[in-house]
């Protein structure tokens, strides 16, 4: 049985997982996406505005809603960052 409350323990579907960070406000990620299809994991504790790419920006789109509680998985490509900004 697995423990789905842990988002930060191996995943069965994604395999292990190489990397967590605490975004704050305006916040960029200090690492960029491994691997050859690389998905990103989030939950937000408050609702926040997402952006992923070489040069993020959660103010314009293209950019992702997380809600509050929710997880989200998310494919993106190598080397690309994270950003957010409280919703």
């Amino acid at each position: 049985m697995s423990d789905t409350t842990n988002t930060f323990t191996r995943q069965p579907i994604f395999g292990d997982v190489v990397w967590s960070e605490t975004l704050t406000a305006q916040d960029v990620t200090a690492n960029g996406a491994s691997s050859e299809k690389p998905v990103i994991r989030f939950k937000a504790s408050a609702d926040w505005w997402v952006s992923i790419g070489r040069d993020p920006d959660p103010t314009q789109d293209p950019r992702i809603l997380i809600q509050a509680g929710v997880i989200e998985d998310i494919g993106c490509k190598p080397g690309d960052f994270i950003a957010g900004i409280p919703a």
